[in-house]
């Protein structure tokens, strides 16, 4: 149900900032973010379990100096947490990854 709710409640947030590069996104990384999310990642201490109502109150004030910095800490803690759920790939994958296609 977590993870229904939570694409709902970004969907929403990006349809009300009348965003379609927002809902784009959403909808192009949602399905994998939420495999690593929910099943991958342990909760972390500074995991807030308001956070997303935190979110919804800042937008909610109309204030843009607070919903900026409300959705900076919220991609943030995001970002955060991808990188603690792959970090294990990388210790045990030795691979090296180019930026350019090899000939």
């Amino acid at each position: 149900m977590y993870v229904t709710l939570h694409l709902k409640l970004h969907q929403r947030i990006a349809e009300c900032a009348r965003c379609e590069a927002l809902s784009e996104a959403i909808g192009r990384t949602h399905a994998m973010a939420m495999i690593w999310f929910c099943v991958m990642r342990k909760p972390s201490p500074d995991d807030s379990p308001r956070r997303h109502q935190h979110l919804v109150d800042e937008i909610s004030s109309g204030d843009e100096t607070r919903i900026a910095t409300a959705v900076r800490e919220h991609l943030a803690v995001g970002k955060r947490h991808t990188i603690e759920v792959l970090e294990p790939c990388f210790k045990t994958n030795s691979l090296r990854f180019s930026r350019t296609r090899s000939a």
